[in-house]
Order: structure tokens, then C-alpha cells, then sequence
């Protein structure tokens, strides 16, 4: 939410300093590596959209993310506070690569897709569930 504002002041020329301003943006409330690459993958994605003529393909969504979120983070090592997955430990980029793919190929309804990954307010949580979605569309209610 706190992204989308960012954009306004880099609409006639974009540039790293949307980025950078992204990335500040995130430092105020979340300083740590997860939320920073979040930001600012979300920012290049929505970038990428206002210049797209019709949607992108579901796939993308989950691609485009992964492709900036992982040079970014700096190797911090995360695991997830509740759901199915708890034994994980790692990056939080693979973390979403990897469960969401896992949701996509067991054909799950988002919400048991979301229950699976514990749905709350943790990065972990909410990144998979919005990128999800992107992927799924209106598919897999």
C-alpha cells in the first residue's frame, strides 16, 4: 500500500530512482531485506504493468518477482510462523518460488492455498497469497 504513492513523482521518467525511493519508503517501517526487495519488486512490477497493453500472463507474476526479489536479498534466513511449511529455512524469495509453485501444482483453491502458508500479516504469509492470486486469477476459487 504504501508503494503505489511512490510512482507519482517518477511517471514521466521512472528510472533506479523510483527505487531507490521505494527502497527508503520500506527502510521507515520494515527495515529488513525482505521488505526492502518486496518494495521494490512490487515497484518494478507495477512499473512493468502501467507499460502493458493487456495482462500479463499468470505466470509472470511469480517470475518477475522472484527475478528482482532474489538479487536483492542479502542472505537473510527466514522461516515461516505457523502453517505447513514451518520447517523451512531460507530466503524468503525461494520461500514464495517455491510455495507457490507447490500451490499452483496441486491445483489448491486460493484459500486453502493461503490456509496452507498461514495466512497473516508476516511477509511470508502475505507474499505468496498476493502472488498467488496474480497467478491464479479467477481459475482456482
Amino acid at each position: 500500500m504504501r508503494i503505489s504513492p511512490v510512482f507519482i513523482p517518477h511517471l514521466r521518467k521512472g528510472g533506479t530512482d523510483l527505487w531507490v525511493d521505494a527502497a527508503m519508503c520500506a527502510m521507515m517501517t520494515h527495515n529488513d531485506t525482505c521488505s526492502i526487495s518486496a518494495c521494490i519488486a512490487f515497484v518494478a512490477m507495477l512499473w512493468d504493468l502501467l507499460d502493458m497493453g493487456t495482462a500479463p500472463d499468470p505466470h509472470w507474476w511469480l517470475e518477475r518477482y522472484v527475478e528482482v526479489a532474489e538479487d536483492l536479498e542479502d542472505g537473510t534466513v527466514y522461516t515461516p510462523r505457523g502453517g505447513r511449511f514451518r520447517e523451512y529455512s531460507g530466503p524468503a524469495w525461494r520461500y514464495v518460488e517455491e510455495k507457490v509453485l507447490w500451490a499452483y501444482r496441486q491445483d489448491l483453491p486460493v484459500s486453502a492455498a493461503c490456509n496452507a502458508w498461514y495466512s497473516g500479516a508476516f511477509l511470508l504469509e502475505t507474499l505468496p497469497s498476493v502472488l498467488d492470486c496474480g497467478w491464479c486469477g479467477d481459475e482456482r476459487q
